[in-house]
């Protein structure tokens, strides 16, 4: 589940296709980046919502959330999370694009630390 237009709802019932704009939510998706700290879930959803916006809308819009989700306790992150490695991997080259590589190696970094093998190439 996660928060749309102050809503709930099952991301899994909504093509991805008629979801909001994540760029139109920025507000709500603020406050629920608050509820969602530590849930590993929850940062899945939120890479599924980012991928209806091109590479680097994703990195400039969604990779500051992403940062505060996972980096406020990436030991929660490093396993459960089902989306995020591909994400950060697919994203990459547009982090570094849009001058966000920093941003993406303060996400990748803890991740590979907390045991995210899959990122360690990444992992500075």
């Amino acid at each position: 589940m996660h928060l749309v237009a102050g809503h709930w709802f099952d991301d899994h019932a909504v093509p991805a296709n008629q979801m909001s704009d994540p760029r139109d939510m920025a507000p709500e998706v603020e406050a629920w980046i608050g509820l969602a700290l530590g849930n590993p879930a929850c940062v899945d959803r939120l890479v599924r919502f980012l991928c209806t916006l091109d590479s680097n809308d994703q990195v400039s819009v969604g990779l500051p959330w992403v940062e505060k989700l996972v980096t406020a306790n990436p030991e929660r992150f490093a396993y459960p999370t089902y989306m995020l490695p591909g994400w950060l991997m697919e994203t990459r080259s547009s982090a570094v694009d849009t001058g966000l590589s920093a941003n993406w190696q303060r996400v990748v970094d803890p991740l590979v630390v907390a045991g995210e093998t899959r990122l360690a190439p990444y992992s500075d």
